[in-house]
């Protein structure tokens, strides 16, 4: 076997054999495991070559429909959000509405008491 980073030979460990050493680098690899269809099986992983057609055909159908499912709750979660964004601006701008009249109210009661001042002053 060879080493992936300088390419020289790569010998087995005597502390543990499940490593790989390259003395020219000076690094240590795990040995890869080569894995039967039985194990590859007892672990969850399946053989697709092994596989009935039918039962490949209704999975990849299962997987289909649990995608479109999964998107069509991804859009209708963006429906109401955006629902939920329109109803904050509009709520906004209800607020704005109401505190926009109040500086005014002030400044035109301001402007009459000064202009009251200036008037009671002059006479």
């Amino acid at each position: 076997m060879k080493c992936p980073f300088c390419k020289g030979e790569l010998t087995e460990s005597k502390k543990n054999p499940e490593y790989m050493l390259c003395y020219a680098c000076r690094k240590k690899f795990k040995k890869p495991q080569q894995m039967t269809a039985d194990e590859g099986k007892q672990k969850g992983k399946r053989d697709s070559r092994l596989e009935d057609p039918e039962e490949k055909e209704k999975r990849f159908r299962e997987e289909k429909r649990r995608r479109r499912l999964q998107k069509q709750k991804e859009q209708q979660g963006e429906e109401t959000e955006i629902q939920d964004n329109e109803e904050l601006q509009d709520l906004f701008e209800e607020e704005e509405g109401r505190f926009s009249r109040l500086p005014m109210i002030l400044l035109a009661i301001a402007i009459l008491a000064v202009a009251g001042v200036i008037v009671y002053l002059l006479w």
